[in-house]
């Protein structure tokens, strides 16, 4: 899972991704879907986030899955858990991509890979949400425009209150 403290940055990962897969011949047509949050192309292949608890479909907000059909008039998801679902466009909307999501979206999830996408706005709180979701490991990025070196970036958590030694652990362990 990618992490990333604004929903700009989650959105421009997730198109990142989708490119990816796209150019590696991944993903299926791309067919739009009318979401709760307007029109959004999917595909089959790729990941998709489920943004509300739904008991007749067994998903709550933010379960993740597999698009493993897509018409007009339904949707097939392979779940996580192995569980496949086929429901009506109309009835269940609430679908993003799911490659990417805000640190706080994931707050309390385990995933087996995290890479976080570090910023200025990370306070102490986002740093250790988002450098513990992890089962295996995480990843810690940044972008050279917002911090010129690893210790610009210690720095900034540091500030932001995260002490010097735990920014040090988390930014050796991440690596």
């Amino acid at each position: 899972m990618l992490l990333a403290y604004s929903r700009a940055d989650v959105a421009a990962l997730n198109r990142l991704a989708r490119e990816t897969l796209r150019a590696a011949g991944k993903l299926g047509p791309d067919q739009v879907v009318e979401t709760t949050s307007g029109e959004r192309s999917f595909a089959v292949g790729e990941r998709v986030m489920f943004l509300r608890n739904e008991r007749s479909l067994g998903v709550k907000n933010g379960t993740l899955g597999t698009l493993t059909a897509l018409d007009q008039s339904s949707i097939g998801v392979r779940l996580g858990d192995g569980r496949n679902l086929r429901f009506d466009r109309k009835e269940y909307a609430d679908l993003t991509h799911g490659y990417a999501a805000t640190i706080h979206k994931m707050q309390g999830a385990t995933v087996d890979r995290a890479y976080v996408l570090a910023s200025r706005h990370m306070d102490r709180h986002a740093a250790y949400v988002a450098l513990s979701r992890h089962r295996d490991a995480t990843k810690l990025r940044y972008g050279r425009e917002e911090f010129s070196t690893i210790q610009a970036l210690a720095r900034n958590l540091q500030e932001r209150g995260l002490d010097r030694t735990q920014a040090a652990l988390s930014l050796v362990r991440s690596r």
